[in-house]
């Protein structure tokens, strides 16, 4: 099912003449450790700096600036979860950051291979924020 929206979304912005100036990305909206599959929300995006036209059920979202925490994979779905994890459970409980409250995003560093999941070249990014000092 994903895969089809990145298809769908690919050939729409390769209409639009925005796709390969564009940063395609997936975002993911809810946590899947703890939402049910049914529910959990995974959204296909490409940030542009160039005007569009968005076709039926698209639409235009402004991000606003954040920090993020950064680390690149590459490998298949596995080797992605791997580094979800790592970010998550290792790196983030031993900073100085927590989560903040915004979607994590999946870059896709080579777009000509995209839909193979086979093999994947991403960046991923946790949203953070300095962690804030409990006040007594």
């Amino acid at each position: 099912k994903v895969i089809g929206v990145f298809t769908r979304v690919i050939e729409w912005a390769k209409a639009q003449d925005i796709y390969s100036r564009g940063t395609l990305f997936g975002m993911t909206v809810d946590d899947p450790d703890v939402t049910p599959r049914h529910l959990y929300r995974y959204e296909v995006c490409l940030a542009s700096s160039e005007p569009f036209e968005c076709s039926k059920g698209m639409s235009k979202l402004k991000m606003p600036a954040m920090r993020y925490a950064v680390t690149q994979v590459s490998g298949d779905l596995r080797m992605v979860a791997t580094a979800w994890d790592y970010l998550i459970r290792s790196w983030l409980i031993s900073s100085d950051y927590e989560p903040e409250h915004a979607p994590a995003l999946e870059i896709f560093l080579d777009k000509e291979k995209v839909t193979d999941w086979s093999h994947l070249e991403l960046d991923l990014c946790l949203p953070i924020k300095k962690l804030e000092t409990i006040r007594s």
